[in-house]
This record gives C-alpha cells, structure tokens and sequence, in this order.
C-alpha cells in the first residue's frame, strides 16, 4: 500500500540540527508498569500517525517527508517500544546525580543503552531502514524506572519532546489527546523570504570560501587543543540561585543607581555566571559571541498552533565582545547585557526578520561570530517544567501515590560534536536547578572557574 506523504516543515529542514538524534529520559521513583506505558504509547501513535511514520528522501527532489502508513505487519511496526528489566536498585546500574545542599559539579553518567537501547542513532539509519521515527524505552528497577523517548530533531525541539512526554501522561490518566494539526504554519515566512538580499540580523553572517577557510582552519586547530570534551552537570541549590541573582542586583544598583528601572531574571543571572566560570581573566581581545535560544512559540503564539511538536527555537546573538570583557565586568552587568540582547532580538519584527532570513539562507554556511572568534551557545529549558511531568498513570493497579521525576536526562547523537555550549536543564521539584554543558575538561576543572564545585556535597533528604 502506498504511504500517505507528508513533507518535512521548512524550518524543521532549514538548520543542522535536523541530522542530531536526540533522547530525552525521565528517572521516576517508583516501579512503572511497562504493559501501561507500551498501551498507552500506542494509542498516543494512534492519535498522532506522525510518530510513527518513516523518514525519507524524495527521489526527484532531495526532500525530506514523512511516510505514514496505514496497515503494519510484524516486520513494519506502527510504533518503537522496548522494556528492559535490570535485577536490583537502580543505583546498581545507573550513577546519575542527585540534589545537594551546595553547588556540585559532576560528570554525567550517559548510560543511554538504559533510556534508548535499539532505538535510532542516526539520521540516516532512520532514512534507510524500515522503523518508526520516535522510540519509547521503559527500563524498571527494584525501586524505580525511567522512561526514555528518542526522537529525530527535525521532527520536533526540546517543546516538542515535552508534548509527546505530556501527551503520554494524560493517556495514562485515562485522559484524550487532541490530534495534531494539519499544515506547516511555518511556510509562509519562506515565500516571502526567497531573497539573499535580506539583511543578516545582529551578529548573523553568512560564510563565504575565505572566511570559510578561516573558520575550519580555527576549528580544527580548536579540535586539537581541546580534544577532551566532557558532558557534566551543575546543580545549583535554590539558595545558591537567589544569592547568584542578588550579586547580579547589587552590581546593577552600584553601577546604575535605584532610579533606573532594571530587571533581570534569574536565568540571566545563571547564564552570565556560567560565562565567567567558563572565562576566567586575560587580556585576550578575542571577540567573543554568545547565542542563546529563545522559542517561537512564544513570540509567534497566534501563528503556531497548538500541540506544536515541530522545531521552534530561534537565536537571540549577544553583541560581540572582547574575552578580557567577561571576567572585568561585573556579574551584574554581564546579565544586564544578556537580558536587553533578549528583549530586542525576541520583538515580534525581530523574530520574524530573523526566520524569514535564515529560511532564505538554508543550505549555506552562517554563524553568528567572527570566522577566528569565539563562542558559547546557551539553550534554557527552565519553562518547560520537564520534571513536572506525572507519569503516575503508569503506577500498577494495586498501587496508589504518585510517581515523582527525581533526574532528567539528556542526550543527542549528531555528526558533528558540540562543544563550548551549556544549557539551563530544568528546574527540579524539591528545589535546586540543573544546568549541563559540554566544555574541555581543562575549562571544567580550572580552579578559579568550575573546579570550585568538583567536590561532595551532601545529598539532600527528600520524600
């Protein structure tokens, strides 16, 4: 039977980010039932045909689509599931990071085989093999489970995950989810953006052969003085966090005065402390860029329907600035900096220029620094409250209670690896932030930066 097929949205293809696989895993403390969750999975696929469909290329035009099908065999799937069971407490398997009574830095345990073991790792695994496009895991234990969900990025972002994550809870609960939308909301921001004679917005550049050169020839020699790269985490306890931000205020106050109306939030406030953990002083006169995510759903509320799974993150690129500048000016004015570059890239004829350009300039190399400069990227996943999620559907008939997420885990499997980015993870129920990031070790553990917090603080006792 032929598929019914659905292209890929325009600005879900429009970046690289469409070729990263990425896992996202909730660690529950109670024992799930894994028959609940794999129903329950199927009837979310059921309602939403997208998530099991196939990925390919069209063969005339290269184009990515969705082929969705309507009868399924037990060698064509309708869904991905798989439950795997491991004798014992899960601290006998899986050392993930718990919440301290201080800041601690440690090294994330990315045991992925416990979140995603058979699931898709690649793009083009997906475009050649006969499986669904997302894969749900569950992994129990004596005393606790995870559940684990692997989608390809150029089907949804870190919301879209929230969605699907969402959607599986209400099912659980006996509850319906509303099918997807039809159409790519998206799509006429293109039409009107064919032109390259748009205006790059602020700190874009489009990469021609000499600054092309310039960059990988940099690159590469980054490459061979940073090879050790390592995922870690930071656990940032709530009083941590509001001391961070008062710093902030303060500085503001002494630079600024009480008149001056300013504000800051404390993601600012994070960002711009993790900036200078990552710098530390010199003279460099390096300039230096900074990205940081905002989401489309947001500033495009009336264009974007909802359930909105697709790609929505736009970039909000700070004004250039020497290295030497990150450790001499106060945290305050750091987040200060942060937050104004926020508030005037993210107004709706801002957001708007920027999609309409980087959809006139897919497929060509653009960055958002000098080809010899450097960079940090920073995404904040803070506002989706994925640990608030409740999977207490799942619990066994005979049980009651709730099942709480005490860990969220993260991962993506891309052709090229990341470095020099960190992220905002979540905002943990009992309190404390999570925030991880992929820098050289050498960043991680230099004593007047990170190295701080590589040591052990005592777990919190939570119920």
């Amino acid at each position: 039977m032929s598929p019914n097929i659905v292209p890929a949205g325009v600005f879900d293809v429009s970046g690289n980010e469409k070729d990263s696989i990425v896992i996202t895993g909730w660690v529950v403390d109670r024992v799930l039932d894994p028959a609940k969750v794999e129903r329950a999975w199927a009837t979310v696929v059921q309602t939403w045909p997208l998530l099991g469909a196939r990925l390919r290329k069209n063969k005339n035009t290269s184009a990515w689509e969705y082929h969705l099908y309507s009868s399924f065999s037990p060698s064509r799937h309708r869904y991905g599931f798989k439950h795997t069971h491991k004798d014992g407490p899960i601290d006998d398997h899986y050392a993930y990071a718990r919440p301290t009574d201080s800041m601690t830095l440690t090294v994330k345990d990315n045991n992925d085989a416990l979140f995603s073991d058979g699931g898709p790792r690649s793009v083009t695994q997906l475009m050649s093999e006969d499986i669904p496009i997302t894969f749900l895991q569950v992994t129990t234990f004596t005393d606790a489970s995870i559940i684990g969900l692997t989608t390809p990025h150029v089907l949804c972002d870190g919301h879209g995950n929230k969605e699907i994550g969402i959607a599986l809870a209400r099912i659980l609960k006996g509850e319906t989810v509303a099918p997807l939308p039809e159409g790519d909301p998206l799509a006429k921001y293109a039409e009107t953006g064919k032109t390259s004679s748009l205006e790059s917005p602020p700190s874009w550049r489009v990469f021609g052969l000499i600054d092309s050169a310039k960059f990988f020839a940099t690159l590469a020699w980054d490459f061979a003085v940073n090879r050790d790269i390592e995922n870690r985490e930071l656990f940032v306890p709530t009083a941590e966090a509001e001391r961070i931000k008062q710093q902030a205020m303060d500085d503001l106050r002494k630079e600024h005065g009480d008149s001056e109306d300013i504000w800051i939030s404390t993601s600012d406030a994070l960002v711009a402390f993790c900036l200078q953990n990552i710098h530390g002083p010199t003279t460099s006169t390096t300039p230096l860029n900074v990205l940081y995510s905002a989401n489309l759903r947001r500033y495009l509320s009336d264009v974007l329907p909802r359930p909105y799974l697709h790609n929505g993150a736009c970039t909000v690129i700070t004004p250039t600035l020497p290295l030497s500048a990150i450790s001499s000016m106060s945290l305050g004015a750091l987040a200060l900096h942060i937050r104004r570059t926020v508030s005037e890239q993210t107004a709706r004829p801002a957001v708007e220029h920027w999609l309409r350009w980087r959809l006139a300039n897919a497929g060509r190399l653009t960055l958002f620094f000098e080809p010899t400069g450097a960079w940090n990227g920073f995404t904040n996943w803070r506002d989706m409250k994925l640990m608030e999620i409740d999977f207490s559907g799942a619990l066994p008939d005979n049980e009651e209670g709730t099942a709480k997420c005490v860990y969220l885990w993260g991962m993506s499997f891309q052709p090229f690896p990341v470095r020099n980015f960190m992220g905002l993870v979540a905002d943990d129920p009992r309190g404390g932030i999570w925030i991880g990031g992929f820098l050289s070790k050498r960043v991680w553990e230099r004593e007047d930066g990170f190295g701080r917090f590589i040591r052990r603080g005592s777990r919190l006792t939570t119920s």
